[in-house]
């Protein structure tokens, strides 16, 4: 079994689970060449940046996004579960859209989806700002956004995704609803492209920075020194120029190529800075599907040469901080959850094998 946190490969005489978490693991140093297993188990994955109530399979153009019918959510979230833990990934946190409708789909789906869902509810705008159209909440005021908090809390929803630019929310109502989230108990991602936004937001002190642009070292530095996560989904902005990506039905061309290419500068950087970097896709979208975290694991490693230990480290040290479960998801460990994945070739040693375990645990079930 593979432990990223102490990145090396451990022999496994028996592994005993009770309760969906495992409660005695029997392991020793390896005494054989790696090569000699049979089976190899490595921690279920976690896409820290989906959308489940997107379709990935269907086109959908922004003016529809409001009309779709909680039926059909629930479906489309479902068929996107399933997926996802096919390929491995079994932790999924839902980013929000459509209103509060995730919060409504997570709990339908509990009792039929083994996948973990950690839903964000919802996600908040300004008034013209990213998203307005597709379902997003827009704020103007620090006190529409405490009603909306109390709401989130009482749905049992731990995380808050505010989508921000350099058009959004002013300094001052983005600091307060940053400090009344976190005064809630919530874990902030913020949704910031440009230097300018993401300055803001690193400034109000927000947990993570979804997607990534093109930053200077100073900004960079700063992210490292307050600890914040990047959540880069290059899989996404890899995606969203071909022929079967939607985001061409409502984002410039442009904008799009922009994207791409701020990503390809910054993401060799925030690896050789060692800021916390954690794995998500921004999937749900058609031609970015729920299952692109391997994926985006795959484009890391042959576009810039991260290495295999540091996606490791990303995905199972990082990663799960970002749902608030470093010492509950990643590992194979006594007091863990059962989540792992189970492979007849050692899948690190050529990562074109990630994407096809023979078998998928959650929860200490075999799905």
């Amino acid at each position: 079994m593979y432990d990223a946190q102490l990145n090396k490969w451990l022999s496994v005489k028996s592994i005993t689970i009770t309760d969906g978490k495992f409660e005695h693991i029997n392991s020793e140093e390896c005494s054989s060449d790696i090569d000699d297993f049979d089976t190899y188990l490595i921690p279920g994955f976690i896409d820290a940046h989906c959308h489940l109530l997107e379709s990935s399979l269907e086109s959908e153009y922004s003016e529809q996004i409001n009309t779709v019918d909680l039926e059909s959510l629930v479906s489309r979230a479902k068929q996107n579960c399933i997926i996802a833990y096919k390929s491995g990934i079994t932790s999924l946190k839902d980013l929000g859209g459509r209103g509060f409708s995730s919060i409504a789909v997570r709990d339908k789906l509990k009792p039929y989806i083994p996948t973990r869902i950690f839903t964000s509810g919802c996600y908040f705008t300004s008034p013209g700002g990213h998203c307005c159209d597709r379902g997003a909440i827009i704020l103007n005021d620090i006190a529409s956004f405490r009603v909306h908090i109390e709401k989130l809390v009482n749905s049992d929803v731990k995380f808050l995704k505010i989508l921000h630019g350099d058009d959004g929310f002013n300094v001052q109502l983005l600091n307060d609803m940053i400090y009344t989230a976190h005064n809630s108990g919530m874990y902030v991602s913020c949704h910031a492209y440009t230097e300018k936004a993401a300055n803001e937001a690193v400034n109000a002190r927000t947990d993570t920075l979804e997607h990534a642009g093109d930053y200077s070292d100073n900004l960079l530095d700063k992210i490292k020194q307050r600890d914040i996560i990047i959540v880069p989904t290059f899989v996404a902005a890899y995606d969203s120029t071909t022929e079967n990506s939607d985001m061409l039905n409502d984002v410039n061309g442009d904008l799009l190529q922009k994207w791409l290419s701020d990503e390809k500068k910054i993401i060799p950087k925030l690896f050789q800075k060692g800021i916390m970097v954690a794995l998500g896709t921004d999937s749900g979208f058609p031609g970015t599907p729920c299952n692109s975290l391997i994926r985006e694991i795959q484009l890391l490693h042959n576009e810039f040469g991260i290495t295999t230990d540091q996606l490791m480290h990303a995905a199972f040290a990082i990663t799960p901080k970002t749902v608030l479960m470093e010492k509950k998801l990643g590992r194979i460990k006594d007091g863990y959850y059962a989540d792992f994945l189970c492979y007849r070739v050692n899948p690190l040693k050529n990562l074109k094998h990630l994407d096809a375990p023979y078998e998928v645990w959650i929860n200490g079930k075999k799905v």
